[in-house]
Protein backbone atom coordinates (compact mmCIF):
# COMPACT_ATOMS: atom_id res chain seq x y z
CA UNK A 1 0.00 0.00 0.00
CA UNK A 2 2.91 2.15 0.99
CA UNK A 3 4.14 1.93 -2.59
CA UNK A 4 0.76 3.77 -4.04
CA UNK A 5 0.47 6.34 -1.79
CA UNK A 6 2.60 8.62 -3.78
CA UNK A 7 1.00 7.86 -7.31
CA UNK A 8 -2.70 8.91 -5.78
CA UNK A 9 -1.07 12.04 -3.99
CA UNK A 10 0.37 12.87 -7.03
CA UNK A 11 -2.75 12.36 -9.14
CA UNK A 12 -4.65 14.34 -6.64
CA UNK A 13 -2.15 17.46 -7.01
CA UNK A 14 -3.06 16.98 -11.06
CA UNK A 15 -6.80 17.42 -10.72
CA UNK A 16 -6.55 19.73 -8.63
CA UNK A 17 -4.51 22.25 -11.16
CA UNK A 18 -6.90 20.80 -14.08
CA UNK A 19 -9.52 22.85 -11.91
CA UNK A 20 -10.67 25.98 -13.34
CA UNK A 21 -10.26 29.11 -10.98
CA UNK A 22 -13.88 31.21 -10.19
CA UNK A 23 -14.57 33.46 -12.18
CA UNK A 24 -15.48 36.85 -11.26
CA UNK A 25 -19.46 37.79 -10.31
CA UNK A 26 -20.83 39.44 -13.22
CA UNK A 27 -22.68 42.35 -11.48
CA UNK A 28 -25.67 44.65 -12.67
CA UNK A 29 -24.96 48.02 -14.87
CA UNK A 30 -23.38 49.25 -17.35
CA UNK A 31 -21.11 47.38 -19.56
CA UNK A 32 -17.77 47.49 -22.15
CA UNK A 33 -19.80 46.95 -25.04
CA UNK A 34 -22.77 50.24 -24.14
CA UNK A 35 -24.90 47.33 -23.59
CA UNK A 36 -26.62 47.77 -19.56
CA UNK A 37 -27.28 44.36 -17.68
CA UNK A 38 -30.20 44.36 -15.52
CA UNK A 39 -30.32 42.83 -11.74
CA UNK A 40 -32.80 40.10 -13.69
CA UNK A 41 -29.92 39.36 -15.97
CA UNK A 42 -31.56 40.97 -19.19
CA UNK A 43 -29.52 43.15 -21.27
CA UNK A 44 -30.98 46.29 -23.24
CA UNK A 45 -28.75 48.05 -25.86
CA UNK A 46 -29.55 51.58 -26.45
CA UNK A 47 -30.63 52.15 -29.91
CA UNK A 48 -28.29 55.72 -30.00
CA UNK A 49 -26.99 57.68 -27.58
CA UNK A 50 -26.90 56.93 -24.44
CA UNK A 51 -26.55 60.47 -21.93
CA UNK A 52 -26.53 60.24 -17.97
CA UNK A 53 -28.74 61.52 -15.77
CA UNK A 54 -29.69 61.97 -12.03
CA UNK A 55 -30.48 59.15 -9.90
CA UNK A 56 -34.46 57.73 -10.59
CA UNK A 57 -35.39 59.83 -13.52
CA UNK A 58 -39.26 59.74 -13.48
CA UNK A 59 -40.52 62.24 -16.23
CA UNK A 60 -38.74 63.84 -18.86
CA UNK A 61 -40.38 66.77 -21.47
CA UNK A 62 -38.95 68.31 -24.95
CA UNK A 63 -39.26 71.60 -25.15
CA UNK A 64 -41.33 73.19 -27.77
CA UNK A 65 -38.51 74.56 -29.68
CA UNK A 66 -36.84 71.55 -29.35
CA UNK A 67 -33.87 72.88 -27.93
CA UNK A 68 -33.41 71.48 -24.55
CA UNK A 69 -34.60 68.09 -22.79
CA UNK A 70 -35.65 68.51 -19.04
CA UNK A 71 -35.45 65.42 -16.72
CA UNK A 72 -37.04 65.38 -13.41
CA UNK A 73 -35.12 63.02 -11.09
CA UNK A 74 -37.01 61.62 -7.98
CA UNK A 75 -34.05 59.77 -6.28
CA UNK A 76 -31.61 60.24 -3.29
CA UNK A 77 -29.69 62.11 -2.02
CA UNK A 78 -31.98 64.81 -3.53
CA UNK A 79 -35.01 65.68 -6.04
CA UNK A 80 -33.98 67.93 -9.00
CA UNK A 81 -34.93 69.14 -12.59
CA UNK A 82 -32.32 68.84 -15.05
CA UNK A 83 -31.96 71.00 -18.79
CA UNK A 84 -30.33 68.99 -21.37
CA UNK A 85 -29.07 70.17 -24.74
CA UNK A 86 -30.85 67.96 -26.56
CA UNK A 87 -28.62 68.11 -29.59
CA UNK A 88 -25.55 67.02 -27.92
CA UNK A 89 -26.70 65.96 -24.35
CA UNK A 90 -25.01 68.10 -22.29
CA UNK A 91 -26.30 69.23 -19.15
CA UNK A 92 -26.94 73.12 -19.79
CA UNK A 93 -28.52 73.76 -15.95
CA UNK A 94 -29.44 71.85 -12.79
CA UNK A 95 -31.42 72.84 -9.79
CA UNK A 96 -32.49 71.09 -6.99
CA UNK A 97 -36.55 71.04 -5.71
CA UNK A 98 -37.74 70.13 -2.78
CA UNK A 99 -40.14 67.16 -3.69
CA UNK A 100 -41.19 66.24 -7.31
CA UNK A 101 -43.04 63.51 -8.94
CA UNK A 102 -43.62 61.99 -12.47
CA UNK A 103 -45.13 65.24 -13.57
CA UNK A 104 -43.74 67.98 -15.64
CA UNK A 105 -44.76 69.96 -18.98
CA UNK A 106 -43.34 73.28 -20.84
CA UNK A 107 -45.86 76.18 -20.98
CA UNK A 108 -46.39 76.78 -25.83
CA UNK A 109 -44.14 79.44 -25.77
CA UNK A 110 -41.23 77.35 -24.33
CA UNK A 111 -40.29 80.34 -21.58
CA UNK A 112 -41.89 78.25 -18.64
CA UNK A 113 -41.41 74.86 -16.79
CA UNK A 114 -44.18 73.36 -14.21
CA UNK A 115 -43.12 70.53 -12.45
CA UNK A 116 -44.92 68.38 -10.14
CA UNK A 117 -44.15 69.02 -6.47
CA UNK A 118 -46.07 65.85 -5.14
CA UNK A 119 -46.94 65.40 -1.48
CA UNK A 120 -46.49 69.23 -1.14
CA UNK A 121 -49.77 69.29 -3.25
CA UNK A 122 -47.81 72.47 -5.06
CA UNK A 123 -46.65 73.18 -8.79
CA UNK A 124 -42.99 73.93 -9.12
CA UNK A 125 -42.70 76.70 -11.48
CA UNK A 126 -39.60 77.58 -13.65
CA UNK A 127 -38.36 80.54 -16.17
CA UNK A 128 -36.53 79.72 -18.49
CA UNK A 129 -33.67 82.15 -19.63
CA UNK A 130 -30.08 82.18 -21.24
CA UNK A 131 -30.43 78.46 -21.34
CA UNK A 132 -30.83 78.77 -17.03
CA UNK A 133 -34.18 77.51 -15.08
CA UNK A 134 -34.72 80.51 -12.92
CA UNK A 135 -37.51 79.82 -9.61
CA UNK A 136 -40.91 82.01 -10.56
CA UNK A 137 -44.09 81.70 -7.56
CA UNK A 138 -44.70 78.05 -7.35
CA UNK A 139 -48.95 77.55 -7.91
CA UNK A 140 -50.72 76.19 -4.78
CA UNK A 141 -53.50 73.38 -5.11
CA UNK A 142 -54.08 72.95 -1.88
CA UNK A 143 -57.75 73.22 -1.00
CA UNK A 144 -59.88 74.84 1.76
CA UNK A 145 -60.69 71.83 4.45
CA UNK A 146 -58.19 69.55 3.26
CA UNK A 147 -55.34 68.47 5.48
CA UNK A 148 -54.26 65.56 3.91
CA UNK A 149 -52.07 65.06 0.88
CA UNK A 150 -53.70 65.09 -2.50
CA UNK A 151 -50.48 64.05 -4.14
CA UNK A 152 -49.34 65.70 -7.49
CA UNK A 153 -49.05 63.16 -10.31
CA UNK A 154 -48.99 63.92 -13.96
CA UNK A 155 -49.71 67.52 -15.23
CA UNK A 156 -51.40 68.72 -18.58
CA UNK A 157 -51.27 72.12 -20.18
CA UNK A 158 -54.70 73.55 -22.23
CA UNK A 159 -53.28 74.59 -26.12
CA UNK A 160 -53.22 77.78 -25.34
CA UNK A 161 -51.23 77.39 -21.97
CA UNK A 162 -53.80 79.40 -19.26
CA UNK A 163 -55.14 76.33 -18.14
CA UNK A 164 -52.76 73.65 -15.63
CA UNK A 165 -54.75 70.46 -15.03
CA UNK A 166 -52.93 68.26 -12.05
CA UNK A 167 -53.86 64.76 -11.31
CA UNK A 168 -54.05 64.81 -7.55
CA UNK A 169 -53.24 60.72 -6.83
CA UNK A 170 -54.76 60.59 -3.37
CA UNK A 171 -56.93 63.66 -3.54
CA UNK A 172 -59.45 61.77 -6.33
CA UNK A 173 -59.55 64.51 -8.75
CA UNK A 174 -57.72 66.88 -10.90
CA UNK A 175 -57.11 70.22 -9.89
CA UNK A 176 -57.48 73.19 -12.28
CA UNK A 177 -54.85 76.18 -11.87
CA UNK A 178 -55.00 79.78 -14.09
CA UNK A 179 -51.10 79.94 -15.08
CA UNK A 180 -51.08 83.59 -15.05
CA UNK A 181 -52.33 84.40 -12.01
CA UNK A 182 -50.95 80.70 -10.07
CA UNK A 183 -54.64 80.88 -8.54
CA UNK A 184 -56.19 77.23 -8.21
CA UNK A 185 -59.50 77.52 -10.05
CA UNK A 186 -61.79 74.28 -9.14
CA UNK A 187 -61.48 70.34 -8.47
CA UNK A 188 -62.95 68.22 -10.50
CA UNK A 189 -63.85 65.11 -8.46
CA UNK A 190 -62.43 61.55 -10.65
CA UNK A 191 -62.28 58.33 -8.41
CA UNK A 192 -59.69 55.57 -8.75
CA UNK A 193 -56.28 57.17 -8.20
CA UNK A 194 -55.82 59.35 -11.50
CA UNK A 195 -52.20 59.16 -12.44
CA UNK A 196 -52.25 60.68 -15.87
CA UNK A 197 -53.49 63.78 -17.38
CA UNK A 198 -53.94 64.76 -21.23
CA UNK A 199 -55.80 67.65 -23.27
CA UNK A 200 -56.88 67.06 -26.75
CA UNK A 201 -55.42 68.67 -29.47
CA UNK A 202 -58.42 71.33 -29.86
CA UNK A 203 -58.89 71.74 -26.24
CA UNK A 204 -62.19 70.09 -25.59
CA UNK A 205 -60.82 66.79 -23.88
CA UNK A 206 -59.30 66.42 -21.14
CA UNK A 207 -58.24 62.50 -20.80
CA UNK A 208 -57.45 61.10 -16.90
CA UNK A 209 -56.24 57.88 -16.52
CA UNK A 210 -56.94 56.27 -13.23
CA UNK A 211 -54.05 53.65 -11.94
CA UNK A 212 -56.69 51.84 -9.47
CA UNK A 213 -59.67 51.00 -12.07
CA UNK A 214 -57.85 50.15 -15.03
CA UNK A 215 -59.76 52.66 -16.99
CA UNK A 216 -59.79 56.48 -18.96
CA UNK A 217 -62.17 59.15 -17.56
CA UNK A 218 -62.77 61.48 -20.85
CA UNK A 219 -64.05 64.56 -19.84
CA UNK A 220 -65.54 67.28 -22.01
CA UNK A 221 -64.22 71.30 -21.88
CA UNK A 222 -64.81 73.51 -20.47
CA UNK A 223 -65.13 71.60 -17.45
CA UNK A 224 -68.73 73.02 -16.75
CA UNK A 225 -70.30 70.63 -19.24
CA UNK A 226 -70.05 67.87 -17.07
CA UNK A 227 -69.67 65.30 -20.13
CA UNK A 228 -68.02 62.39 -19.10
CA UNK A 229 -67.35 58.68 -19.79
CA UNK A 230 -65.17 55.92 -19.10
CA UNK A 231 -63.07 53.57 -20.83
CA UNK A 232 -61.44 50.34 -19.51
CA UNK A 233 -57.65 49.64 -20.64
CA UNK A 234 -55.01 47.79 -19.20
CA UNK A 235 -53.79 47.32 -15.86
CA UNK A 236 -52.22 50.36 -13.79
CA UNK A 237 -52.47 53.13 -17.02
CA UNK A 238 -50.54 56.25 -16.25
CA UNK A 239 -49.12 58.34 -19.43
CA UNK A 240 -51.20 59.20 -22.36
CA UNK A 241 -51.13 60.70 -25.75
CA UNK A 242 -53.16 62.22 -28.28
CA UNK A 243 -52.84 61.69 -32.21
CA UNK A 244 -52.32 64.55 -34.06
CA UNK A 245 -56.14 64.60 -35.34
CA UNK A 246 -57.31 64.18 -32.02
CA UNK A 247 -59.39 60.82 -32.76
CA UNK A 248 -57.43 58.45 -31.23
CA UNK A 249 -55.99 58.35 -27.35
CA UNK A 250 -52.76 55.96 -26.44
CA UNK A 251 -52.50 54.96 -22.95
CA UNK A 252 -49.69 53.23 -21.15
CA UNK A 253 -50.17 50.18 -19.03
CA UNK A 254 -47.49 49.51 -17.04
CA UNK A 255 -48.65 45.97 -15.37
CA UNK A 256 -48.68 44.22 -19.06
CA UNK A 257 -46.48 46.33 -20.63
CA UNK A 258 -49.45 47.44 -22.85
CA UNK A 259 -50.66 50.47 -24.70
CA UNK A 260 -54.16 50.59 -24.88
CA UNK A 261 -55.60 52.59 -28.37
CA UNK A 262 -59.11 54.47 -27.54
CA UNK A 263 -60.91 55.18 -30.21
CA UNK A 264 -62.02 59.00 -29.05
CA UNK A 265 -65.31 58.92 -32.03
CA UNK A 266 -66.32 55.34 -30.87
CA UNK A 267 -65.69 56.04 -27.12
CA UNK A 268 -63.98 52.25 -27.06
CA UNK A 269 -60.59 50.69 -26.50
CA UNK A 270 -59.68 49.55 -30.37
CA UNK A 271 -56.44 47.94 -29.50
CA UNK A 272 -54.20 46.60 -27.15
CA UNK A 273 -50.51 47.02 -28.23
CA UNK A 274 -47.86 44.72 -26.85
CA UNK A 275 -44.45 46.58 -26.35
CA UNK A 276 -42.96 43.98 -23.85
CA UNK A 277 -39.26 42.73 -25.14
CA UNK A 278 -41.11 39.24 -25.86
CA UNK A 279 -44.83 37.96 -25.63
CA UNK A 280 -46.17 37.33 -22.84
CA UNK A 281 -46.69 33.38 -22.15
CA UNK A 282 -50.07 31.90 -20.21
CA UNK A 283 -49.25 32.05 -16.48
CA UNK A 284 -45.88 34.43 -17.29
CA UNK A 285 -46.06 36.92 -14.41
CA UNK A 286 -45.31 40.83 -15.50
CA UNK A 287 -42.25 41.85 -13.38
CA UNK A 288 -41.28 38.50 -13.16
CA UNK A 289 -37.60 37.31 -13.45
CA UNK A 290 -38.45 36.25 -17.33
CA UNK A 291 -40.22 39.85 -17.29
CA UNK A 292 -38.07 43.09 -17.64
CA UNK A 293 -41.48 44.74 -16.56
CA UNK A 294 -41.33 48.98 -15.57
CA UNK A 295 -43.37 51.14 -16.60
CA UNK A 296 -43.84 52.17 -20.46
CA UNK A 297 -44.60 55.47 -21.27
CA UNK A 298 -44.09 58.76 -23.83
CA UNK A 299 -44.68 59.90 -26.96
CA UNK A 300 -43.00 61.05 -30.55
CA UNK A 301 -43.58 64.77 -30.21
CA UNK A 302 -45.46 64.50 -33.29
CA UNK A 303 -47.50 62.00 -32.13
CA UNK A 304 -47.28 59.36 -34.64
Amino acid sequence: MKRFKPVWFIFLGLFAQAMPAPSAPVLPGKKASGAVLLPNGWKIQPAGKQVAVGVGPLGMALSPSGQYLAVLNCGVPAHSVMLLDAANGAVADEKRIPRGWVGLCWHPQGDRLFVSGASDDAVRVSRLEGGKLLPAADISLKREGVTAPQFVGQLALSPDGRRLYAALMKGNGVAVADTQTGSLLRHIPVAGAPYGVAVSPDGRTLAVSRWGDSSVKLISLPEGSQERHTTKTGSHPNEMAFSSDGSRLFVTCANRNTVTVIDLIARKAAEQINVAVSPLRAGRKPGGRDDPGGMVSGCHPDRR
